[in-house]
């Protein structure tokens, strides 16, 4: 901290801040940079995992046609799958064809 104004040196590059947090966020360019695997851009190690993430396609349901940004979980899929099952199920109570495939 620098006595003459109240705020945060860095020490490396001397750039001045007005709080710890911004010197600590400013500090990160200075880390050593890890590429990323799948398209190859260097970034700090602190933020690789957020962007890596990143490049995770999106699944569509085959069933509902809804875009997900995670993978749905096994609950998830078997509600799903029960709920298109008794579709099916009233569909062929009622007679009424249908078709199976996408």
């Amino acid at each position: 901290m620098d006595p003459t104004w109240g705020g945060f040196i860095f020490q490396t590059c001397e750039a001045a801040f007005a709080t710890k947090d911004r010197l600590r966020a400013h500090a990160v360019r200075h880390e050593e940079k890890v590429p990323c695997h799948v398209c190859g851009k260097l970034l700090s190690a602190a933020y690789i995992g957020d962007h890596v993430k990143g490049h995770a396609a999106p699944h569509q349901c085959e069933l509902c046609a809804k875009v997900h940004k995670k993978p749905l979980r096994e609950a998830e899929i078997a509600a799903i799958s029960q709920g298109a099952l008794r579709g099916l199920a009233y569909l062929h109570r009622l007679g009424v064809i249908h078709r199976s495939d996408p």
